[in-house]
C-alpha cells in the first residue's frame, strides 16, 4: 500500500539524503526528517499550512518534520532536495524538536541572501562530491552536513514551545489513514460520508479537519488525487484519454478534460504529444516511478558553477595524495632472451585529409614526428577532394582527370620515408549525385551520378601510380574505399545501395593493380551491436561476390554511443558518453573478428582509434593520454597489424581553424604544432627494447643489444563515473575529469645483470613534465593569446618537455626500482652497462 507517510532512509554511512527530482505533482505526505528545497531549474508551488509558496530558480525553503505538504509544477523543472531525518539530527541536537525553522529565500530581498548562499553553497559542495566518488568522500560530506547545521541553527532556527507530541502523532496518524483511504478508493465515487464511515468520524468534524491539515477541501484533495493518477497514465500508457478519465474516478472525458484545463492550462491529448507520450515517466512521492529518472549532472553542475565558484576564496586545502597498496616486488630476469617485441604501434599514423599534407605546419611536425618515431604509413581521407582540381568536366560532361596535387603530396611522403594509406574518398562535387555534405569544408559523401565516371576516376588514379611510381611501390601501399559507410555519417543511402558501390570501386581498383592492399571501408564496432546487420550482410556480400580484401579497416572510440540517425539535429548526434569499460576495444575487435571470421587471412588495421571522438574533449589536451596511449597499445598490439592513431595534428579540415591553442582536440600536437603528451608517449614507446622480459598492469621491462634495458612504467585513470555518463563537466580544470588522486607503487628488481658501471637515464613525463597544457595554463592563459610573442612560444616548445635526469650507478647483480607515480605520470628508465 502507498503510504502517505513517506519513510526517509540516510544514504549509507550518511546522516542525510541528497536527491534530485524532476516533478510535476507530488500528493500530500508527511515525513520524520526536515526536508530543504533548492529550486535549480522552473519552478514549483509548495502546499503547507493553507499557502502555497511560489518558488523558482535558486530559491530555497525548508519544511519542517512532520508537517504535511504537496507539491506542484506545471514546468520542467530540477530541484536539489536535502533530507535530514530527525533521529540523526537527536544524535547531534537532542534538543532539537524544540525547534523549528524559517527558511524562504522568496522572502528576503537580493543583499539579504547571504545566509542563503552559504547553505547554496554546502549543497552544490555536497553534490560535487558525491559525484566525484573520492576515496573518503564520507569524512568531507559529514563535516559539510556539520556546516549545513550550524548555518541552520545560527540563522534559520526558531526556539518554540512544542504542542504535546503525543497529541501531535494521534493526528499524523489519522491524517494518515485518511489519506490513504481516499488514494486507495479514488477510482470509485467517493463521498465525504463514506470517508467518515470509514474513520469512524462525522462528516462535519471530517471536512474540517482534512481543510485544517491539508489547506483544501475534500473535494479538492480527492481531484487532486485523481488527477494524479491520470497524468501518471497518460504519460506511461497508450490509453486512450476517456478510459483514463473513468479508470480515475472522473464521471466523464469532458470532467476530466475541464479539470485538466484548469490544472495545465491544455487538454490532456496536447499535454502527452507535447511531453513525449507514453514514452516518458514521471516522477511522483506515489511510487510512479522510484528512481529518479533524466538526471543530467552536466546540467546540473552548470547550475550549480555559480555557487561552487563562491569556494574558491575559502577552497578546501590540497588533498594529501594517498598511495594506494602497492604491489609486491616484481622479479625480473635480465639475462634471459625474452620474447620478441610487437611494433604494430608505429606502423599507422593519421592526418585527417589530403590536403592538410600540403600544409607547411603538418609537413614540419611530420618531419620531427618521424625523426622521433617513425613511422612506416599515414592514413588520410579525401584524396579526390575538390581542393585537389582530381576532377573536373568538360562542358559535354567528358571528365578530366588532374592528379598534379596528389603526386605533390605522394613525394612529400616518401621524402620523409612514409608510404600512403589511402582512403578512397569522397565524391567529386561534379561526380556526385547530390549536395550531400559533411563537416566545415562541406566534404561531399553522396554516390556518384554515374558509377561508370566513378570507376573510370579509380581507374586513372591507379593507372597514373602505377605509370608514375611503379608497381612496387603501389603494392606496398594501402587502399581503404570509403569511410564510415556503417553509420549514418558518412553513407546516407541505403546500406543494399553500397555494397555493389564498393563491389565495382574494388574490381576496377583490382584489375588495374591485382598486387595493390585493397581493404574495407573503415567500419565500427558499436557497444550495443546497431551495426551488426550492415557488417553481417557486407562480410556476407563480400562472400557471394568473391571479393577478398587485403585487409579490414577497424575503427575504435571510448563512446557507448555513436550517432547513427543523420536526421537528428547535429548538436544531438554529437553529444558522446564515454564507456567505462576498460577492455572496451579489445571487446572491440573480438566482435569484429567473429562477424569477419571468413576472413581470417586478412590483415586488421585500426585505422582510427582515441578515447573519444570529440574534437572539444578537455582531456584530449592533457596528460591523461599519455598513460592512455601506452596503455592501449601494450595491452592489445598483439591483436592487430597496426595502431593509427586519430590524430596527428588538432589542425585539420573537419572544423574551422581553431581560434584557441587547447580546445580539446584529439591531435597529438596542437595548432602550432606544440607536442602534447601523446606526442612524448609515443617518444618513449620508442625507445623500448625489442624483447619484452616482463610486462605487467603498469609497466614494461624490455632490452636491446649488450646489457641495455628500458622500464617503461605509467599510472593510468579511467574517467571517473560521472563523467563517463555525461560526457563532461562545467569545471574548468579537465583533471577533475578522474577520481581521486591516489599514487600508484611500482617495485621492480632487475636480476642476474652483470655486474659493473651503468649509465641510467630516466625520463618523467606528468604534469608537471612534459605537459604542454599544464605548462600553458600557468604562464600564457591570463596574458591571452593574442600577446603570444614568438619568443614565448619558443620557449614553450623548449621547455614543455618531460624532464631527464642521467647518472652513473655500480650494480651489482640487481637492481631494485621502487617508484611512486602520480596520476597520469609516465616515467622511463634505460640502462646501459658502461664497464
Amino acid at each position: 500500500m502507498i503510504r502517505s507517510y513517506e519513510l526517509i532512509e540516510p544514504d549509507a554511512g550518511l546522516p542525510f539524503r541528497l536527491l534530485v527530482h524532476h516533478l510535476m505533482f507530488v500528493t500530500n505526505h508527511w515525513h520524520d526528517c526536515i526536508e530543504l528545497i533548492f529550486v535549480l531549474e522552473g519552478s514549483v508551488t509548495v502546499y503547507l499550512n493553507n499557502e502555497e509558496i511560489e518558488l523558482f530558480e535558486n530559491d530555497l525553503y525548508l519544511i519542517n518534520a512532520r508537517h504535511v505538504h504537496a507539491l506542484q509544477s506545471k514546468e520542467n523543472n530540477t530541484l536539489l532536495v536535502l533530507q535530514l531525518p530527525i533521529e540523526y539530527l537527536k544524535e547531534q541536537l537532542p534538543e532539537i524538536e524544540q525547534y523549528s525553522f524559517d527558511c524562504c529565500s522568496t522572502r528576503f530581498s537580493q543583499r539579504d541572501q547571504k545566509p542563503f548562499d552559504s547553505l547554496r553553497l554546502v549543497i552544490a559542495k555536497m553534490f560535487q562530491e558525491i559525484c566525484l566518488e573520492r576515496a573518503h568522500s564520507q569524512l568531507f560530506l559529514k563535516s559539510q552536513y556539520y556546516e549545513l547545521l550550524d548555518i541552520l541553527m545560527r540563522y534559520f532556527s526558531v526556539h518554540e514551545k512544542r504542542q504535546d507530541t503525543t497529541t501531535e502523532a494521534r493526528k499524523l496518524e489519522r491524517l494518515t489513514e485518511i489519506m490513504d483511504f481516499i488514494r486507495e478508493q479514488h477510482t470509485r465515487p467517493l463521498t465525504l460520508t463514506d470517508v467518515a464511515k470509514q474513520v469512524y468520524l462525522s462528516p462535519t468534524y471530517l471536512s474540517k479537519f482534512i481543510q485544517q491539515h491539508l489547506g483544501m477541501t475534500f473535494k479538492q484533495y480527492l481531484n487532486l488525487i485523481r488527477m494524479n493518477a491520470a497524468v501518471k497514465d497518460l504519460m506511461t500508457t497508450d490509453f486512450t484519454v476517456a478510459t483514463i478519465a473513468l479508470q480515475n474516478g472522473f464521471s466523464s472525458e469532458s470532467s476530466f478534460t475541464r479539470s485538466f484545463r484548469e490544472f495545465y492550462g491544455m487538454p490532456p491529448g496536447e499535454y502527452r504529444r507535447k511531453n513525449g507520450g507514453s514514452k516518458k515517466s514521471l516522477l511522483s512521492n506515489d511510487g510512479w516511478k522510484k528512481e529518479y529518472v533524466s538526471i543530467n549532472h552536466k546540467q546540473i553542475f552548470q547550475k550549480l558553477s555559480r555557487f561552487l565558484e563562491m569556494n574558491k576564496e575559502t577552497a578546501r586545502l590540497p588533498e594529501v595524495l594517498s598511495v594506494a597498496e602497492s604491489s609486491e616486488t616484481v622479479l625480473v630476469k635480465a639475462s634471459k632472451a625474452g620474447k620478441m617485441r610487437d611494433m604494430a604501434y608505429k606502423k599507422l599514423i593519421t592526418v585527417s585529409r589530403a590536403k592538410e599534407l600540403l600544409l607547411a605546419q603538418i609537413q614540419s611536425g611530420l618531419r620531427d614526428l618521424q625523426q622521433d618515431v617513425g613511422f612506416e604509413y599515414v592514413r588520410f581521407h579525401d584524396i579526390f577532394a575538390d581542393e585537389l582540381h582530381v576532377y573536373d568536366e568538360k562542358e559535354d560532361g567528358t571528365p578530366i582527370y588532374n592528379f598534379t596535387y596528389v603526386d605533390m603530396i605522394i613525394d612529400f611522403l616518401l621524402e620523409i620515408d612514409l608510404k600512403p594509406f589511402f582512403e578512397i574518398g569522397f565524391m567529386p562535387g561534379k561526380l556526385a549525385s547530390k549536395a550531400e555534405t559533411l563537416f566545415y569544408e562541406e566534404t561531399n559523401i553522396s554516390r556518384p551520378k554515374s558509377d561508370e565516371k566513378w570507376c573510370g576516376l579509380v581507374k586513372a588514379f591507379m593507372q597514373h601510380l602505377k605509370m608514375r611510381y611503379g608497381v612496387k611501390a603501389v603494392s606496398e601501399w594501402y587502399f581503404e574505399i570509403w569511410n564510415e559507410p556503417d553509420i549514418f555519417l558518412f553513407w546516407r543511402e541505403s546500406p543494399k545501395l553500397f555494397y555493389p558501390f564498393y563491389e565495382k570501386t574494388f574490381q576496377t581498383m583490382r584489375a588495374v593493380c591485382s598486387t595493390a592492399r585493397i581493404g574495407t571501408p573503415g567500419i565500427f564496432s558499436l557497444p550495443g551491436g546497431e551495426n551488426d546487420t550492415f557488417l553481417r550482410e557486407f562480410s556476407a556480400y563480400l562472400l557471394e561476390h568473391e571479393l577478398k580484401p587485403d585487409f579490414i579497416s577497424v575503427h575504435v572510440y571510448y563512446n557507448n554511443q555513436i550517432p547513427l540517425n543523420y536526421q537528428l539535429p547535429l548538436s544531438e548526434a554529437q553529444k558522446f558518453y564515454i564507456s567505462s569499460d576498460l577492455a572496451y576495444l579489445v571487446k572491440s575487435i573480438q566482435h569484429l573478428k567473429m562477424i569477419f571470421h571468413e576472413f581470417s587471412g586478412c590483415e586488421w588495421h585500426l585505422t582510427e582509434w582515441n578515447s573519444t571522438f570529440s574534437h572539444s574533449e578537455p582531456t584530449n589536451d592533457t596528460a591523461f593520454k599519455a598513460p592512455f596511449i601506452i596503455k592501449t597499445i601494450l595491452e592489445n598490439q598483439h591483436q592487430l597489424d597496426s595502431f593509427g592513431y586519430w590524430l596527428f595534428s588538432d589542425l585539420h579540415g573537419e572544423y574551422a581553424a581553431p581560434k584557441q591553442e587547447f580546445h580539446g582536440g584529439m591531435g597529438l600536437v596542437t595548432r602550432n604544432g606544440l607536442k602534447k603528451p601523446g606526442y612524448y608517449a609515443y617518444q618513449f614507446l620508442n625507445q623500448l627494447g625489442n624483447r619484452i622480459l616482463a610486462q605487467g598492469e603498469g609497466y614494461i621491462v624490455t632490452k636491446s643489444g649488450a646489457h641495455q634495458y628500458q622500464i617503461l612504467t605509467y599510472h593510468y585513470q579511467h574517467f571517473q563515473n560521472l563523467y563517463a555518463k555525461e560526457g563532461g563537466t562545467t569545471s574548468v580544470n579537465p583533471y577533475d575529469a578522474f577520481p581521486e588522486e591516489v599514487i600508484k607503487g611500482v617495485s621492480l628488481k632487475l636480476t642476474h645483470l652483470k655486474s659493473g658501471k651503468y649509465e641510467m637515464k630516466e625520463r618523467v613525463l606528468s604534469k608537471e613534465w612534459g605537459s604542454v597544457y599544464d605548462l600553458w595554463d600557468e604562464t600564457v592563459k591570463e596574458v591571452g593569446e593574442g600577446e603570444v610573442s614568438a619568443d614565448v612560444w619558443h620557449y614553450l616548445k623548449q621547455v614543455a618537455q618531460p624532464k631527464q635526469a642521467i647518472k652513473q650507478v655500480d650494480i651489482q647483480e640487481s637492481l631494485l626500482i621502487e617508484q611512486f607515480l602520480k596520476p597520469h605520470e609516465t616515467r622511463l628508465v634505460e640502462i646501459r652497462w658502461l664497464r
